[in-house]
């Protein structure tokens, strides 16, 4: 058999020059595979049995098993007749190798860098010396380089361990590499490794021998096998660690702040020298730290690069505090001179934050107030601006004066009649020095192309109301202006109902009880439905005087009387109450039989209160809400805690939170005079308060912390109001009306 003319055929078969030899693929790497010498698997060991009877091995070359169709023994007995491979000069036995496959550009061969790889691998397991090795052992090295600063007039002794392992197999002769000299010392410098064995190699520095300037050295850490073996090819883990010392005087010198110029709006100029002609290393720039009003934080606010530079422009800094400015250069090796001295200066200007409601109705006014921090020596005069004035305006500007920290301005919103929906709008105040503040507003759209579903009812051939409450949309009560009339509407018609023939005058109604004067004493009736009939009040439990307010809830009735007068129905028990002297009644409600609230004017006091009431397991507590001067209320109360209520007195709505206290809430008609509420009532879980603007209907609807303004048009005072399922009842003027779903 010429194994010779078989090689070459397959080498022409396979493509031709550049590809002169097949690759295949063993693991993830490929490796030259000359068929005319190995063949297939059984061609390969019937040629390797006619020439040794060896038997083929294939095993994984890649993970150092074996090799893969005994590579080792084909290449070994089908070349080794023609030339020998020289393992101290690999290039001569792959140039030889070429040749005799024919290949002519053998330099291009010889750059690929693949093939010297995969035989760098080959040699160093023994694979082309006539047997199969398992991998070598493998040197590895935990610890990272040294690289420290020392003071020359602190000499000490700088220590480094380092690990070396064998992770790989058999035996490790290793050693470490380095110039030697006085400084350095490494112990042990060489030793053996058995499989999985480690050991530490420690490494010292005499620093008290080193001169000023960088010390230098390198740590070789060598694979010893490669040389035991007589191989050049695969570090097989041998790596380098760098020794850098750096003998230097730390700066002792600090820079000097000379100045700083505030230029306004948070810029300022700082000055400072430095002389670094005397120190051992290069300074090459500073950093400027930041102090405020005595915070003991500093922060780093500028580095500048450069070390001859001597001023700089400082910006965002604190307007209108006390800021303070230190500074140290820093140099080669990460070096820093000790902190400046102090510099403190009190910056000019402040901060500025506006204040505004978050919505205003059209053709409506609202105040804003202007705020500032920092220096109230000299009175600011503060640009106002509106990013749409077709919507809400505001003046040119408004005046701080010295010594104040706010002033007020008004902003007006713009009766446009256009349909345009709610208009957001940006209000702006700004001044040089200051910086700028802004504030959002929501203009609510009053134009709309839908009319409002208020509607008049029919009354013909009916007397005057005052009163208006009811217990569902089909039994609507209302009452005469002082009058002995109750009627009952049921959506669609009124009934003229019945009452005893000793009532007297209509005070209030509330559900299905109205309280009335009766035989000239404060009396109560209750309603079926059909007629009215007068509770039986123990003579020594009325009173002669007026009657005011009634609420009833289950089996609860509260009925005050004018003056300091309150006559109480309880869990089946009448009681006569003072509730205090001079105390005068102006709304009672309570959303259920065990809860209420009583709004009332202190006489003692000399000002309108509010109580809760709360029933606890079956005894009665009151608890009064200090500084809420609503005249009429509604509440949210939760157990012992009246929660949240809403009241109006006047031109004003209150809000009061448990916990909070009260607050003023905004409404539409915000900044206007001549406006009046009389009451509060709620429907379909929203809450609604009404009253007069100029003898205009008022109602307003609260969304959220929005009141929306959804008033009749009519010009007459809305008196009384009850609601039922999210529909409204009203008296408006002498006459009734309806809103459906507001």
């Amino acid at each position: 058999m010429n194994w010779k003319n078989d090689l070459t055929e397959n080498l022409i078969w396979n493509h031709g020059l550049s590809q002169s030899i097949r690759l295949q693929n063993w693991g993830n790497l490929f490796f030259p595979r000359p068929y005319g010498v190995m063949g297939p698997e059984l061609g390969a060991q019937s040629y390797l049995q006619l020439q040794g009877s060896i038997p083929l091995l294939n095993e994984d070359i890649v993970t150092g098993q074996g090799c893969k169709d005994g590579i080792e023994y084909s290449l070994k007995i089908g070349f080794d007749r023609f030339f020998r491979w020289n393992l101290n000069d690999v290039e001569s036995g792959v140039r030889a190798f070429l040749k005799m496959m024919g290949v002519e550009n053998v330099d291009e061969w010889l750059a690929f860098e693949f093939f010297f790889l995969k035989l760098e691998h080959l040699l160093a397991h023994g694979y082309l010396t006539g047997q199969c090795a398992e991998d070598p052992p493998f040197l590895k090295v935990s610890g990272e380089n040294i690289d420290t600063l020392v003071e020359p007039a602190s000499p000490t002794v700088v220590q480094k361990s380092y690990l070396v392992e064998n992770i790989g197999k058999g035996k490790l002769p290793w050693s470490v590499q380095y110039s030697d000299d006085a400084a350095i010392s490494v112990s042990p410098s060489n030793g053996e490794l058995a499989e999985n064995e480690s050991a530490y190699v420690v490494v010292e520095v005499d620093t008290g021998q080193l001169q000023k300037g960088v010390y230098r050295n390198k740590l070789l850490f060598e694979n010893g096998f490669r040389k035991a073996e007589g191989l050049r090819f695969g570090s097989l883990g041998s790596t380098f660690r760098e020794v850098e010392i750096k003998v230097v005087q730390q700066p002792d010198v600090a820079p000097t702040i000379t100045g700083f110029e505030d230029r306004g709006d948070g810029f300022g100029l700082i000055e400072w020298n430095f002389d670094a002609s005397s120190l051992d290393v290069e300074m090459r720039g500073y950093e400027i730290y930041l102090q405020v009003d005595g915070d003991p934080v500093w922060t780093i606010k500028r580095t500048v690069y450069g070390i001859d530079t001597v001023s700089t422009i400082m910006s965002g800094l604190p307007k209108g505090k006390n800021a303070c400015f230190r500074m140290q250069a820093y140099g080669e090796y990460s070096t820093r001179t000790p902190n400046s001295a102090e510099h403190c200066v009190q910056l000019s200007g402040g901060e500025l934050t506006l204040t505004l409601v978050n919505s205003l109705s059209e053709g409506s006014t609202a105040t804003a107030t202007l705020n500032r921090s920092g220096d109230l020596t000299n009175a600011l005069s503060v640009y106002l601006d509106s990013s749409d004035v077709t919507e809400a305006d505001v003046p040119a500007a408004v005046i701080l004066q010295a010594g104040q920290s706010s002033a007020s301005f008004t902003v007006t919103s713009v009766a446009d009649g256009i349909v345009d929906g709610a208009q957001n709008v940006t209000i702006s105040a700004y001044l040089a020095g200051w910086g700028s503040t802004t504030a959002e507003l929501t203009v609510i759209d009053q134009d709309s192309t839908t009319p409002k579903t208020w509607k008049q009812i029919d009354t013909s051939g009916l007397t005057y109301f005052s009163k208006v409450s009811g217990i569902s949309q089909s039994d609507v009560y209302f009452s005469r202006v002082a009058g002995d009339k109750i009627y009952r509407f049921d959506g669609n018609n009124f009934t003229t109902m019945s009452s005893p023939a000793n009532t007297g005058p209509i005070w209030d109604l509330y559900g299905d009880v109205a309280l009335v004067r009766e035989d000239g004493k404060v009396g109560i009736l209750k309603t079926d439905g059909n007629s009215w009939q007068s509770l039986n009040i123990p003579a020594d439990k009325t009173t002669s005087f007026d009657g005011v307010n009634i609420w009833s809830e289950g089996n609860t009735i509260i009925a005050r009387a004018r003056g300091n007068r309150s006559i109480n129905y309880l869990n089946g028990s009448w009681f006569y109450y003072n509730p205090g002297t001079g105390d005068e009644n102006t709304d009672l409600w309570g959303p259920d039989a065990d809860h209420y609230y009583e709004a009332y004017w202190s006489n003692g006091l000399g000002k309108q209160r509010v109580r809760y009431h709360y029933n606890d397991a079956g005894s009665w507590k009151a608890r009064t809400l200090d500084d809420f001067p609503a005249k009429f209320i509604r509440g949210i109360p939760a157990g012992a805690s009246p929660g949240t209520v809403y009241g109006v007195e006047g031109e004003k709505i209150y809000r009061w939170v448990d916990g909070q206290g009260v607050t003023e809430m905004t409404h539409p008609l915000s900044g206007q005079a001549g406006y009046a509420f009389y009451g509060t009532t709620e429907s379909g879980g929203n809450l609604y308060v009404y009253g007069a603007n100029q003898w205009d209907a008022l109602v307003f609807k609260l969304s959220g912390d929005i009141w929306t303004d959804i008033s009749p048009d009519t010009l007459s005072a809305v008196g009384d109001m009850w609601g039922s399922g999210g529909n409204l009842y009203a008296v408006i003027g002498y006459d009734l009306w309806y809103f459906s779903n507001p």
